[in-house]
């Protein structure tokens, strides 16, 4: 005849067993549906694409009604003929501009200095 303490441990094996089976089917199910909810092989590649023309966007700065801050630019082409670069101020392009400056301060570092008249 058997002991309680071998009874018990039987019937402890048979409940064991049976918490086993309900974990696995737990587990299983959980499983399934996590499959059922990743994205597959060919989505997560079509995923990462969009992310890297996202990413190269933002970089370039380039995107839906973005500009760079300053002033606008305007279509308007250098004054000087021959000359075929963009406006950037007084009607020249950037060269012919300073090129321009340049030229008016040493025509005005070439001129005497004016006295200032003495009051009496």
């Amino acid at each position: 005849m058997a002991t309680r303490k071998q009874v018990a441990k039987g019937g402890a094996r048979k409940v064991n067993a049976a918490a086993q089976g309900f974990v696995d089917s737990v587990a299983r199910s959980v499983a399934d549906k996590v499959k059922e909810d990743l994205p597959t092989r060919e989505e997560f590649r079509e995923l990462k694409k969009a992310v890297r023309e996202l990413q190269r966007k933002l970089r370039s700065g380039s995107g839906s009604g973005t500009r760079k801050a300053g002033r606008p630019r305007s279509n308007r082409k250098c004054e000087v003929a021959g000359c075929n670069l963009s406006h950037v101020a007084q009607g020249f392009c950037s060269r012919h501009y300073q090129a321009r400056r340049r030229e008016e301060m040493a025509a005005a570092a070439s001129k005497p200095a004016r006295k200032k008249a003495r009051k009496r």
